[in-house]
């Protein structure tokens, strides 16, 4: 039996606001060095590293995907995965609801807006993301049901890189300023 690839749902709102913030640190870096070094500069260049880390750990990383049979949420400082026939309902609303069999919900970084969820209208997955991803998922869970796989167990681990680039970083800029 073939591997199916990969199905990933990046996160619906935030990617702009990630990548200008990231651009911002880079124009902050350029000119802090801009005017000669100084003695502040391995402080100012720590904190804007860590920020521009931030950002990527809080705004860029997460995202949805379909691996294995499962669905891995991965969220800023831990993934989470639920396998495919365990999810009931799927349900985007200020943030995507995954209502399992063992009566759990775990959540996404797919989200509608308000003004959205108040508009409502019919499912248009052709034209609406968050319909796409909701109907791709119940549709990809009921397949794994009706192949017979078992609900399984949810399972949640800690990543340990994200969270120590981040603690790392803010460390090594504390110390650069406690020193300085």
């Amino acid at each position: 039996m073939a591997v199916a690839p990969p199905i990933r749902f990046p996160a619906s709102n935030g990617r702009v606001v990630g990548w200008a913030g990231i651009a911002l640190v880079g124009v902050g870096a350029v000119a802090t060095l801009a005017d000669g070094w100084h003695d502040t500069d391995p402080v100012v260049l720590a904190f804007l590293l860590t920020g521009a880390v931030a950002l990527w750990v809080v705004v860029l990383r997460p995202h949805a995907e379909v691996l294995d049979g499962q669905l891995v949420l991965h969220h800023p400082f831990h993934v989470v995965r639920v396998p495919l026939a365990a999810i009931e309902d799927v349900e985007v609303r200020m943030t995507m609801l995954v209502h399992t069999a063992h009566g759990r919900k775990t959540f996404s970084p797919i989200s509608r807006t308000r003004r959205a969820m108040v508009k409502g209208g019919a499912p248009d997955p052709l034209n609406n993301y968050q319909d796409l991803v909701e109907e791709r998922l119940v549709g990809l869970a009921k397949d794994a049901r009706d192949r017979g796989d078992g609900p399984g167990a949810i399972t949640r681990a800690v990543q340990p890189f994200p969270v120590a680039l981040v603690v790392g970083l803010l460390a090594v800029s504390v110390l650069f300023g406690l020193l300085r």
